[in-house]
């Protein structure tokens, strides 16, 4: 997930530069335009599907533990929030009896 993009790109730019450097521009462009929505648009979306979360609630759930603990709450940030929400649904469920 991380070096996919890199590596996908490399071959496409080495390519695009063998016709102009402009084609190569037009290349980068694209590569990153695509990766941007994939990476901010679709891949919440397809996370929060998956895991019965709001797309927006996976993006801010990354934002905040990426901000308080770095790499490690990047990598831990969705199966916390996962297990608050079963927490949270199990309280809410508890009481209302």
């Amino acid at each position: 997930p991380f070096f996919g993009p890199l590596i996908g790109a490399v071959p496409a730019l080495l390519v695009a530069l063998l016709n102009s450097p402009l084609t190569a521009l037009k290349v980068l462009i694209v590569v990153v335009a695509v990766q941007q929505v994939e990476a901010q648009l679709l891949t919440p979306f397809v996370i929060g599907r998956s895991t019965g979360l709001h797309p927006l609630l996976v993006i801010f759930a990354l934002l905040v533990a990426g901000k308080f603990l770095g790499f490690v709450g990047l990598l831990i940030a969705l199966p916390g929030t996962i297990a608050l929400r079963i927490v949270y649904n199990h309280l809410r469920e508890a009481l209302s009896r």
